[in-house]
Parts: structure tokens; sequence; C-alpha cells
């Protein structure tokens, strides 16, 4: 008989086995999650050199981030590496001019927008956008007469643009050319007929040139779409007491103070109204 502790037993030969097998799967696995992962990393990193390789998805994404995150820096560092690309892409540096005005840094906004205009068609659908953006950063820079030509670039373009006629008006009334002014803000009513802000004004240009029958007009229809416009109402009583008209003045008058109860000259100015009426 063979004594017990010699007997062979086959479990540790199977464990041994069944380990190698282990390890072999392991090591398999293992070389199958790095490889797995490296070609992870590796399509990363091509899908990261093609963006940065094309500048048109990558103005698409500096739109993304400047229009909807309002990242305007995160956009401004996309938008220089595609110029990187494509430096007389006129769209790219019209973006740059946008980031870097709502960064503050107007001279370099400005550099920017010359570039689109200089380097964009001239039919391009676009363009008058530019000329206008340049005419507001020299608005915020030198003044209205400064941005008058190139926003009257802009509106040959543009001819719909009702916001620029305004703003042509406004700057034309700054220098104190009234009848060029009133004909910019024509073109604004005729394309937004009951802008309360449009026909005020325009009441007003024409209290400057000393024609309150023609203001009166303006503010007449102001009042009638907004009856409690306090501005008009005021200005509406003077264009009647101009015209002689006191009870009309008086009730313009009344009116106004009901709003602007502690407007202690107007109270002044409606009891002499009122004893020429007595």
């Amino acid at each position: 008989m063979v004594p017990a502790d010699e007997t062979p037993t086959p479990a540790p030969a199977a464990r041994q086995a069944l380990t190698r097998i282990g390890a072999v799967w392991l090591l398999v696995f293992g070389l199958f999650v790095g490889a797995a992962l490296a070609a992870h990393q590796y399509g990363l990193s091509m899908v990261d050199h093609i963006l940065r390789q094309n500048p048109r998805l990558l103005y698409e994404q500096a739109l993304v981030l400047y229009s909807q995150q309002r990242d305007f820096q995160g956009a401004l560092t996309v938008v220089q590496s595609a110029l990187a690309q494509s430096p007389n892409n006129h769209r790219l540096h019209f973006l740059a001019c946008n980031c870097y005005t709502e960064l503050g840094e107007l001279d370099a906004a400005m550099t920017h927008v010359n570039r689109a205009i200089d380097n964009s068609p001239a039919d391009h659908v676009d363009r008058w956008r530019y000329f206008e953006r340049r005419g507001d950063l020299l608005h915020r820079t030198s003044g209205g007469p400064a941005a008058v030509p190139d926003w009257e670039r802009s509106i040959e373009l543009n001819k719909e643009n009702t916001n620029l006629y305004f703003k042509l008006a406004e700057a034309y009334a700054g220098q104190e050319q009234y009848g060029r002014a009133r004909y910019y803000l024509d073109q604004a009513i005729e394309r937004d007929r009951n802008n309360v802000d449009y026909l005020y004004l325009a009441g007003l240009y024409w209290m400057k040139e000393n024609n309150p029958m023609e203001a009166a007009k303006l503010f007449d229809r102001v009042l009638r779409l907004d009856r409690n416009h306090p501005e008009a109402l005021y200005n509406a009583f003077l264009c009647a007491q101009h015209s002689g008209r006191l009870a009309l003045a008086e009730e313009y008058l009344s009116r106004y103070l009901e709003l602007r109860p502690d407007d202690k000259n107007a109270r002044r100015q409606l009891e002499r109204v009122r004893s020429f009426l007595r």
C-alpha cells in the first residue's frame, strides 16, 4: 500500500491549469481593452485634427459658442484657429469683430470688420451687416457723423433695415440737420407705421424746425396709439397753445398732469391757460 502522504492527487494540477488559463484570458482581455481605448483615443485625436483643419467646422463651433453660450472669449479662440487656416475668410473676420466688440476691444474689432469688408464679394448677402457694424464702431469711438457714410452704404444694400433708418435719423439730428433726419425717420415709419417712438421723434423734429402744426399731427398719432404717453401729451399741449387752441391745450395739459402730478411748472402753465379761458 502506498502511504497516504505520497498518493498523487489531480486537484493541485487542475487548479494550476485553470490559473494559467485565467491568466491568459486576463492578458487577452487586457490587450483587447487597451487596443479599444487606444483606438478610441486615436479616433478622438483624428476628429480633433479634422476640426482644426476645417475652417467651416470651426466657424460653426465658434458661432455656437458666440450665439448660444455667449462665451465670447471661447468663440474668439476658435475663430483665431480658423483664421490661421483661412486668413481671408470674411465671415470669420466678422465673427472675430463681433467677439472683440463684446469683449470691449474696439480697435481689434475695427481691424477685423475692415478685413471682412475688404475680403467679401461686392454682392455678398451679408455685406450690409459689415458696413452697419463698422458704422456702429465709428459711432462709439468717434460720434455720429463718422458713422453716417457706412450706415448709408449699408442702407443701400438692405433697404428694409428699419432700425438703421432710425440710427441715421438720430445721427443727422445730432448735427441739427432735421430735414435729413426726417427723411430717414419717414422711411422707418413707412416700414413700421405704429412705432410710437418713431412717431414721437418725428414730431420733435418738426418742433425743432418751428413747425408745430406738422408736429401736432405726429403727436396726435402717438396719442391714438398710446393715450397715456406723457411726453406726447405735453408737446401736444405746446402745439395747441402755439396755434391758439386753448381749450385743446387745457385738455392735453390736464391729462399730462394726471400722469405727472408733481410737475409744478406744468401746473402753473395750466392755471395760466385757464385764466385765458375764463
